[in-house]
């Protein structure tokens, strides 16, 4: 992918879109999800980056034609303890009673859910109650 080479080194949130896309298209995978937008505006100056680089992702993907699923915050939190306001540092938890994996953030705690429900989509992921095949399967696939 040129992209990489095309990206200023002062750009670094591009960088990383363009590092992520590399490894999309080196591994391929058969699913993709991420998280849909959960605009928190009282952290306006944080936000505005991630939906630039949110927004970048989402662009670049439809233009390599995947396919890709973008569950709510919401719909994270409820695959993961049952509950879609449930708190993050409750997500954490359930995520390490349930898969054994210790996220070191509580965002890398949502990207470990968010592959699960990947995996859930696709019938790969054992163990599951009834409610979270429910929730991976009406996600809704985006693309071009």
């Amino acid at each position: 992918m040129a992209t990489v080479a095309l990206v200023p080194a002062n750009l670094t949130w591009l960088r990383v879109m363009a590092e992520v896309m590399q490894v999309i298209l080196a591994q391929g995978p058969s699913k993709i999800v991420i998280e849909g937008y959960s605009l928190n505006m009282k952290n306006a100056s944080s936000v505005i980056p991630l939906v630039e680089l949110g927004g970048l992702m989402r662009f670049m993907m439809q233009i390599e034609g995947m396919t890709w699923y973008d569950p709510r915050a919401t719909e994270i939190k409820k695959f993961a303890t049952g509950k879609g306001g449930s708190p993050k540092e409750v997500v954490m938890m359930n995520v390490f009673k349930r898969w054994e994996y210790e996220s070191k953030t509580n965002n890398i705690a949502d990207a470990y859910v968010c592959a699960a429900m990947g995996l859930a989509q696709a019938n790969r992921l054992q163990g599951i109650t009834l409610d979270m095949m429910a929730i991976a399967g009406q996600m809704k696939a985006t693309s071009n």
